[in-house]
């Protein structure tokens, strides 16, 4: 099983930036987080109530992808990992619940005019667009995946991961439970260092927006 280092490098996904297309006006610092490994593992119901989730790591300060100003509805992430799973959380902060979106209910079907949030995760740290995997949730906790290995193009040969989702009084929160069998790491039983990045979107006010902004790449290198 993979060993996670205990600096882990988060950086910004090529491939996210590749479903964008969109140029980003600065450049941020790549950020780094501590990766915390819980002998507890959440429930996956929607909820923060798990000791998990008060021990782990927090991403915080996500900046709008066009300006690289922090953005005034923030979000929170969070990252944990067993030997079985990643697992990731977001608490999306609205200051108009009443106007978040998602409406799409099929399993990989269109999201991208709801509120969602994306975990994308780059475990050979090697900035290789074919390496990188994203996992995307809207509001109402509908999935959308993109695996590497060349299984992105067949629902069926992605594999499952656990998703939920649960509105708040200022704005909803995601659970993801990611089974490290689904995603492409580096077989070995030391530490490695490994990328990731969280993403949201905000439809109402149309803000795209990052916890690392490392700029636009759009083509693997």
């Amino acid at each position: 099983m993979i060993k996670i280092s205990v600096v882990v490098i988060f950086l910004m996904i090529l491939a996210m930036n590749g479903f964008c297309g969109k140029a980003i006006a600065q450049v941020s610092e790549p950020k780094t987080m501590n990766a915390v490994r819980t002998s507890q593992h959440p429930k996956i119901d929607g909820k923060l109530d798990d000791p998990c989730w008060q021990e782990a790591p927090k991403a915080t300060d996500f900046a709008d992808k066009l300006f690289d100003k922090v953005v005034k509805d923030q979000t929170i992430a969070y990252l944990v990992y067993d030997d079985t799973n990643v697992y990731v959380a977001f608490y999306c902060f609205d200051s108009q619940p009443d106007k978040i979106i998602a409406r799409e209910t099929k399993r990989d079907g269109n999201l991208w005019s709801d509120d969602y949030v994306i975990f994308a995760i780059d475990p050979f740290h090697e900035h290789k667009f074919d390496d990188r995997s994203y996992f995307m949730v809207n509001a109402i906790g509908t999935q959308l995946s993109g695996i590497a290995g060349g299984r992105a193009s067949k629902t069926e040969w992605k594999g499952d991961w656990k998703t939920a989702v649960s509105r708040t009084p200022d704005g909803w929160i995601v659970e993801m439970a990611i089974p490290f069998s689904i995603i492409n790491y580096p077989s070995t039983d030391k530490p490695v260092t490994i990328g990731v990045n969280f993403e949201r979107k905000q439809q109402n006010t149309g803000v795209y927006s990052y916890w690392s902004n490392i700029g636009s790449q759009v083509a693997p290198h």
